[in-house]
């Protein structure tokens, strides 16, 4: 799925593709990846889910 939206006045897009065990969400506000976020379908064997930032946005 992929989706753009105006919020609050920024151009923000929106990219989610899921796996065979997990779920890739990309959102950007600048054209390149600003926030990863990782999840894993919940089994006793699975780590916990787990969440990265990279980047920074300098108003």
């Amino acid at each position: 799925m992929q989706i753009s939206r105006s919020i609050n006045g920024i151009y923000t897009e929106v990219l989610v593709h899921s796996f065979g065990d997990r779920i890739l969400a990309l959102v950007t506000q600048l054209g390149k990846v600003g926030y990863l976020d990782r999840s894993f379908h919940p089994s006793s064997n699975s780590p916990p889910p787990t969440t990265r930032t990279t980047g920074n946005r300098a108003d």
